[in-house]
């Protein structure tokens, strides 16, 4: 039987058409029109295992894709609230009164038309037109412009008065008050207490950060992957002996990713520091017309003052949180699979440690992203725009570094003089308080409070992501 068989198979690999020796295998339902006799119901069956396992790999890759999105999209659906309260916070001005920066809204367009590349006006009509306007008889339009450009003289003459962040006479009504940190409730409590802003104020910014975190997601890791496999390291630093060339990769890909996706961020600060009642950006894609518009090019959009602070932040955050494994493995002697429960203590305080050395850069980086012209915030912003990093730093320090005291009045209306005496700017206008009892306040509020505003809010939401973290047994392997 077996020798029947084997003489078959030789038969039908012999039986061949000489004159075809180069026609493609083409597979039929009965019929196998090749050179190379083969069994129809071997091929079937290959082809159909190669089909099913392309099935189970795109179904697991679609699966996989979703699951990733659902699960971005609950955690910015969760974070969104405690990353407007913070954001807010940081971004806030509340300095000390005693060195605080008051200007008229009219050196505040002179400093922002020194910064911003001169473009023509588009709204100016040209010399005939004028000409033809000086003879003729006005038109209706030109009556209806006349109106709108003297409500605007007139609301411009009401802002080129001096007003103090503290006072409540003279405050938008869209603005709140400064914040203070009393609580994460009562943070959000005043948010959807203002006016005009409600509980969906908490969930600004919430789509565009969705789309954020899916494209980090996907692109920094992608690109690490890429340069590790380029200068043959592994992805695991704790493992070899030298971690510096996966942290410098995995730096690298920080540094490149977030320059990428900077414009996005800049967008999400400032949609979550607007004004939902004078909000200047509808949606995502006005938000990014607007930005193109106001720099005039893209590559203006990458190369300005938020450049610098970008690449120290996205250098910063990924260098602590390679280093720390190594350092909870090699340094603490902690391993996580013979302590648990020391190694993740030990990881969270070291993340916790390294907010203090991130925290300030982000807060100079948000102020930085809030400077634009025609942009009314929810809370008061500094009326002199920073001039970089380093200024800002300094500024805030000086300004902000000091806790206001209890003793000292809130200005009032009319409290403010034009006077001559200037700090070290001439935008800096001090405050003549109308009181009888004489109080003694510091000369200067030099101080490191102003940077961590909201730093509170933020160690709880790294304390309540790290527990989640442990529950789900996921790994934690960088704050991004």
């Amino acid at each position: 039987m077996g020798d029947d068989t084997s003489f078959s198979s030789r038969h039908r690999r012999a039986a061949y058409n000489p004159l075809r020796p180069y026609c493609p295998p083409i597979r039929h339902q009965l019929h196998n029109y090749t050179s190379i006799a083969s069994d129809d119901a071997t091929t079937d069956i290959i082809l159909t295992e190669d089909l099913g396992e392309d099935h189970a790999v795109l179904q697991e890759m679609t699966t996989s894709s979703l699951s990733l999105a659902a699960y971005k999209y609950l955690m910015t659906v969760i974070n969104n609230p405690l990353d407007v309260a913070t954001t807010l916070l940081q971004v806030q001005y509340a300095p000390h009164t005693s060195v605080e920066v008051i200007a008229s809204q009219e050196s505040i367009q002179q400093q922002q038309q020194q910064q911003q590349p001169t473009t023509p006006d588009v709204s100016s009509s040209s010399s005939s037109e004028d000409e033809d306007g000086f003879f003729a008889r006005p038109k209706p339009m030109d009556r209806k412009r006349r109106s709108i450009k003297s409500q605007r003289r007139r609301s411009s003459q009401q802002l080129n008065i001096p007003r103090s962040v503290y006072d409540d006479s003279r405050r938008p009504e869209y603005q709140m008050a400064p914040i203070e940190e009393g609580g994460i409730t009562k943070v959000l409590q005043r948010i959807t207490m203002q006016k005009g802003e409600g509980w969906m104020a908490l969930f600004k910014g919430q789509r565009l950060a969705w789309i954020h975190d899916l494209l980090w997601g996907i692109m920094q890791p992608g690109l690490r992957a890429f340069l590790n496999d380029t200068f043959g390291l592994y992805d695991d630093s704790v493992a070899v002996d030298k971690i510096w060339p996966n942290v410098i990769t995995s730096v690298v890909s920080h540094i490149v990713v977030g320059v990428l996706l900077s414009p996005l961020e800049i967008i999400r600060t400032r949609l979550l520091v607007q004004s939902t009642s004078r909000s200047k950006y509808k949606s995502i894609f006005g938000a990014v017309k607007d930005l193109y518009n106001e720099h005039g090019s893209i590559r203006n959009v990458y190369v300005s003052n938020n450049l610098i602070p970008t690449i120290v932040y996205h250098a910063v955050r990924p260098l602590i949180a390679s280093t720390i494994p190594a350092t909870i493995d090699r340094k603490l002697g902690i391993s996580a699979a013979d302590s648990p429960i020391l190694y993740g203590t030990a990881e969270l305080s070291l993340r916790l440690l390294g907010l203090l050395v991130v925290f300030p850069i982000e807060t100079i980086r948000k102020r930085l992203q809030c400077q634009t012209p025609d942009f009314d915030t929810m809370v008061a912003l500094r009326p002199i725009p920073y001039s970089g990093m380093l200024d800002a730093m300094y500024r805030i320090m000086k300004e902000e570094g000091a806790k206001q005291r209890r003793d000292t009045p809130a200005v009032k209306s009319g409290a403010l003089t034009d006077s001559s005496d200037t700090d070290e700017d001439d935008d800096f206008l001090p405050t003549k308080r109308n009181t009888t009892k004489a109080t003694t306040t510091p000369t200067s509020a030099w101080g490191i409070r102003g940077l961590y505003r909201g730093l509170s809010i933020q160690v709880a939401a790294t304390s309540a992501d790290f527990i989640l973290r442990v529950i789900d047994g996921s790994d934690w392997n960088d704050l991004a």
